[in-house]
């Protein structure tokens, strides 16, 4: 599962045409590793998540979506 995270990680543009996806992702990774008891883990997926919406300066429907996922978490 990481070596998919990381493939999409390190394509840059495609990451940022699909925002929606690359942040669906890392909530997916985060979730995974909290079902298995990798708390340090999931926190660091949360909070690559959560840098991501900051660097971006989203609002709208992204930023509440993505906000209310983290909340659920």
């Amino acid at each position: 599962m990481e070596e998919a995270y990381h493939i999409v990680n390190t394509k840059k543009d495609l990451a940022t045409r699909h925002l929606y996806y690359h942040l669906a992702i890392l909530k997916l990774m985060s979730m995974t590793y909290f079902r298995n008891k990798n708390f340090d883990k999931a926190q660091e997926f949360l909070s690559l998540m959560g840098s991501q919406l900051q660097q971006l300066k989203m609002n709208g429907k992204y930023m509440k979506t993505m906000l209310v996922m983290i909340i659920i978490i």
